[in-house]
């Protein structure tokens, strides 16, 4: 089934916990997205959308969000006012034409994202992580797998709970500095994927 716009009908459905909606052609969520309160998993994966309606801040208990495969050019600044997502996918992956486009800058507001324990950004062409990504307490993991990223901030060995960091296929420098921050890592716990020949 493919669609443009939500149908209306869904919108009195505000019992829905999980809301899939992937692969379907959709350019936009409607204004009063937010009447879905029950919503804590929305699936928007490999659809049209540029932008999100302010509306779904308005969705408390939402904890999953995968906007991958989008057509987002930035980060939707909306985003940023919702403290209680869990996951966040704005990764990309193989694609059919006609081809999404690639976010090349981050916003420098992810402290505000406080519960946030999954960042998926891979294979945007994003080439530096801003500082606020250091002041998320709660971040497990995060995958930047085919990203432009040259250099390793050095805020990452500072991420309490982090687990897990993805970089196969990023554009990162083999150089000591990258290593040195990997092993550093690595000898806290965390699992660090990379291309880099023996780091």
């Amino acid at each position: 089934m493919t669609f443009t716009h939500l149908p209306p009908y869904v919108l009195d459905l505000t019992d829905l916990g999980h809301l899939r909606i992937e692969q379907a052609g959709l350019v936009e969520l409607p204004d009063d997205i937010g009447r879905l309160t029950g919503l804590h998993t929305l699936d928007l994966g490999r659809n049209r959308l540029t932008s999100l309606p302010a509306g779904i801040a308005e969705l408390r208990d939402l904890r999953h969000l995968d906007l991958s495969n989008n057509h987002l050019a930035q980060v939707p600044e909306v985003l940023f006012a919702m403290g209680g997502l869990v996951r966040l996918s704005l990764g990309l992956s193989n694609w059919k034409p006609p081809w999404p486009v690639h976010l090349t800058t981050l916003p420098d507001r992810f402290d505000g994202l406080t519960g946030l324990a999954h960042l998926d950004i891979s294979h945007q062409h994003v080439a530096a992580l801003p500082d606020s990504m250091g002041a998320m307490p709660n971040l497990v993991g995060l995958n930047l797998r085919g990203t432009r990223l040259r250099r390793l901030p050095d805020w990452l060995t500072g991420l309490p709970k982090l687990r897990q960091l993805l970089l196969e296929g990023a554009s990162l420098d083999d150089d000591a500095t990258n290593r040195d921050l990997i092993a550093r890592l690595r000898g806290r716990g965390v699992t660090v994927r990379t291309d880099l020949a023996d780091a």
